[in-house]
């Protein structure tokens, strides 16, 4: 797979930076743990547990993120220490260089606690985890428009990513595609503030655009067509994309990085975009690509760490969009890397083939 539209060395570090400090608490939560202690030894996840008197599949998940980042490494169905870690993050080790990161910790905010512990205990059953809004996710998979979530406090930071380095990737991409296609009408499905679509169409007069994404959203989307000056040539649709109608007769049909709450139904909405495509149309869909082993791409594992140990599975795998897409009767025209401020990212261009 090529790494295509690759930012540079100081630019790539700013788009990893945010997962930085989630990669330097997962560290901090091992040093307090102990379980660099533990893996100077091979151990599987199960053996871990048990010592530790700990969850089985969370500590699974643990040992995954660490792998991830580097500070083990698996052989066969054991865990273990790199060279490095033995060295500079065992307690007993003269070379430990684990004391102030053990000591001070580091603040994230969010929904990445600082002590995990309580997310390895053996007996989860009746907890019940809430996130900042107070939302709880026990068994969630997807946003729905019966969340009753305020995006208009995120206004300014959903059209913000959708801007600079983001918004030229993109519009770089849809050009990309529509090379190939030589349609005219576009939807953009889960669009955020819509800032993608809206300046590519702007430079691109003869495109016919529909923005798509929760009522909630609603507001925000207007107020970008409003923005860009676009309000004469785009069409807003609103509701859940899951279960409500899409339109059809759509040349290209864009998801950046909103396949998430499709997860659950993924099949059936594959099927949904074939139907809602015109003869050869495209679908072009951006999300995670995680190895299906969680080995990598460590930012993308490390973002989904917790989420994932409070059992909100919104992580999507790498081929799982393209597999299920051609079940639904696409083909595969190519699939490519990204990296950009959401991390690193598969791109599937996938094709409706229809034979005269």
């Amino acid at each position: 797979m090529n790494e295509i539209y690759s930012p540079d060395a100081f630019l790539m570090k700013i788009f990893e930076m945010p997962y930085y400090v989630i990669g330097v608490k997962t560290l901090v939560n091992s040093l307090r743990l102990g379980v660099f202690e533990e893996l100077k030894e091979p151990k599987t996840s199960d053996e871990l547990a048990k010592v530790k008197n700990w969850n089985k599949k969370n500590t699974e998940i643990f040992l995954q993120t660490l792998r991830a980042l580097k500070y083990v490494e698996k052989e066969k169905e054991k865990y273990k220490n790199t060279s490095d870690t033995n060295k500079y993050l065992v307690k007993s080790s003269e070379d430990y260089a684990g004391s102030v990161l053990a000591s001070f910790g580091t603040d994230l905010g969010g929904v990445f606690q600082e002590d995990i512990s309580s997310l390895l205990e053996i007996n989860l059953d009746n907890k019940s985890y809430k996130f900042q809004n107070d939302e709880k996710v026990e068994d969630r998979v997807a946003y729905t428009e019966d969340d009753q979530i305020d995006f208009s406090k995120m206004e300014n930071t959903f059209r913000t990513i959708q801007s600079g380095y983001n918004l030229k990737q993109m519009k770089w991409l849809l050009s990309r595609v529509f090379k190939i296609n030589k349609g005219k009408t576009l939807l953009d499905l889960g669009c955020g503030a819509g800032m993608y679509s809206l300046a590519f169409s702007k430079e691109h007069s003869d495109i016919e655009l529909t923005l798509y994404d929760l009522s909630s959203m609603g507001d925000i989307i207007g107020r970008s067509i409003e923005l860009t000056e676009m309000k004469e040539r785009a069409k807003l649709i609103t509701g859940d994309f899951t279960k409500d109608d899409i339109g059809s007769g759509y040349d290209v049909i864009f998801s950046s990085s909103s396949i998430y709450a499709a997860k659950h139904c993924l099949d059936d909405f594959m099927g949904k975009i074939y139907q809602a495509l015109n003869p050869n149309g495209i679908f072009v869909c951006i999300a995670d690509g995680i190895d299906k082993d969680y080995s990598e791409p460590w930012d993308m594992v490390v973002s989904w760490f917790i989420y994932r140990m409070k059992d909100m599975y919104l992580e999507v795998t790498k081929d799982m969009v393209k597999d299920s897409a051609i079940k639904a009767g696409f083909v595969s025209l190519e699939k490519m890397s990204v990296i950009s401020s959401g991390g690193h990212l598969d791109v599937d261009i996938l094709q409706k083939i229809v034979k005269e």
